[in-house]
């Protein structure tokens, strides 16, 4: 058993992510650390990366080769692998970077009483800075202390409520450490092929009661294989991600550990993903592909009460679209 077992799902398409990932796990100072790398049909085969690596970083590789099953296939495949009495899983995307001591901060941290869950923030591109901000800046100061001891934590004590928020702005799976037993009572939805991490933190908040961030950066965004770089909004994937995420919050917004102040504001978020999400369908007719009934069929045994007036905004919108 290894302290740290990493989980990395790998799908790219050029030659050296894995290997920057891998070296960053490994400058992190620890010998006492196992990594999961699952090849999840990828065009490019991890083992070519792990060719260019010393021996001794590749005898603490185990890697798993599997047909393409999406990126939650290949994480819940990485946690199937992962020790049984694991004490820390961490989780890293093979085209992101840690940055110096993140494992060492993860491990303090959840050595604190009642923690099963840390992450701290992730350093990015200019292009996707307004995306990512400093955690305090977003985090309702009812929802987390300040340790007098640690400046740089923040300790989440109701984090069901902090995911009703801009929780993406600050929360990111490559920066996320969780504990064995933690790790061990959780699983990334398989039907959620979109939203993936935020369903996986809410099931983290359904089971957990304390978590800590740590407001310095311990990872480091890349570039590899992305599904929203150039995105259109007229792209299913895009209407998709906002049904998910209105799905994931309707599930808050039902749990009694969540007060109303936070429900209201996941109430407000759902408003603005079902704007955004009629926006996104009316693109879809205007540029000559019909809505997705599948989805719209979804989407309305979620939202009933919204689905048949919402379908005759989007012909309307399309239809102003094409005049």
């Amino acid at each position: 058993m290894a302290r740290f077992e990493v989980v990395i799902p790998y799908f790219q398409r050029d030659p050296g992510h894995l290997v920057n990932a891998l070296s960053s796990i490994f400058a992190q100072d620890l010998e006492d650390v196992l990594v999961h790398v699952v090849d999840d049909g990828s065009p490019r085969a991890a083992a070519l990366d792990l060719e260019m690596m010393p021996a001794a970083d590749v005898s603490r590789v185990n890697l798993v080769v599997q047909e393409n099953t999406g990126a939650n296939g290949a994480r819940n495949r990485g946690l199937a692998e992962v020790s049984p009495d694991a004490r820390y899983v961490a989780f890293l995307d093979s085209d992101d970077a840690w940055l110096p001591g993140h494992l060492d901060r993860a491990a303090a941290a959840l050595e604190r009483p009642g923690t099963d869950f840390f992450y701290d923030t992730i350093r990015i591109d200019d292009a996707l800075a307004a995306k990512y901000r400093p955690p305090e800046e977003f985090l309702d100061k009812a929802h987390f202390l300040c340790p007098n001891e640690a400046p740089h934590l923040l300790e989440i004590t109701r984090p069901l409520n902090v995911l009703c928020g801009e929780w993406y702005r600050h929360l990111h799976l490559s920066a996320t450490v969780l504990t064995g037993n933690l790790a061990r009572r959780v699983r990334f939805n398989p039907h959620f092929t979109i939203a993936d991490d935020f369903e996986f933190f809410y099931q983290c908040a359904r089971v957990s009661s304390r978590w800590i961030v740590d407001t310095r950066n311990g990872a480091e965004r890349g570039a590899g294989a992305n599904i929203w770089h150039g995105i259109k909004t007229s792209e299913l994937r895009y209407s998709q991600e906002k049904y998910y995420s209105m799905l994931v919050l309707s599930r808050i917004c039902r749990e009694r550990a969540v007060d109303e102040a936070a429900r209201a504001l996941a109430r407000e978020r759902i408003g603005i993903y079902r704007e955004q999400f009629i926006w996104a369908q009316s693109d879809r007719v205007a540029s000559g592909r019909w809505p997705s009934m599948r989805l719209w069929a979804k989407y309305m045994i979620m939202d009933p009460k919204f689905a048949g007036g919402l379908l005759s905004k989007v012909i309307g919108r399309a239809k102003q679209a094409l005049s």
